[in-house]
């Protein structure tokens, strides 16, 4: 499963990395691109819920949405 996300408030690249890395410790996630620009986005790839991978991201003090 492929689920995208954008991802409100980031503004450098460590923003991204923490992303990145709170992602990637959810069960079942394979792979995780996060992309700071243009949109702020978050690409996911596994078996795990939108919710968790929304939750995780919030945690870190950014905001997400799932993208159609």
């Amino acid at each position: 499963m492929l689920l995208r996300f954008k991802v409100e408030g980031m503004s450098c690249t460590h923003c991204a990395e923490a992303i990145k890395r709170a992602i990637v410790s959810l069960p079942g996630v394979r792979r995780v691109t996060v992309q700071l620009h243009p949109d702020g986005e978050a690409i996911v790839e596994g078996e795990c819920s939108a919710e968790s991978i929304i939750s995780a991201i919030e945690t870190e003090g950014y905001r997400a949405t799932l993208k159609g």
